[in-house]
């Protein structure tokens, strides 16, 4: 063991070991930096607790403006 002094090296199969555990953590890394940015894009969380009221009525609003159009369309034809 000269070269590695008193500290503990370890065995092959502890570093297959250590390289996947450290891949998992990665890729778990990876998956919370994504959700972080998915609910950061276009759901801030409790900023926008109880407004979903104003978003149904948003998206009824824009609906029933998209079906006006429709109708509005098929009279002119």
């Amino acid at each position: 063991m000269s070269g590695f002094g008193d500290r503990y090296v370890g065995t092959a199969q502890d570093a297959v070991k250590i390289r996947r555990l450290e891949k998992q953590r990665e890729a778990e890394r990876r998956k919370i930096e994504e959700l972080k940015n998915k609910s950061s894009d276009g759901q801030p969380g409790l900023l926008q607790f109880g407004s979903s009221t104003s978003k149904r009525v948003n998206i009824r609003s824009k609906f029933e403006e998209k079906e006006k159009e429709k109708l509005q369309k098929l009279q002119q034809e």
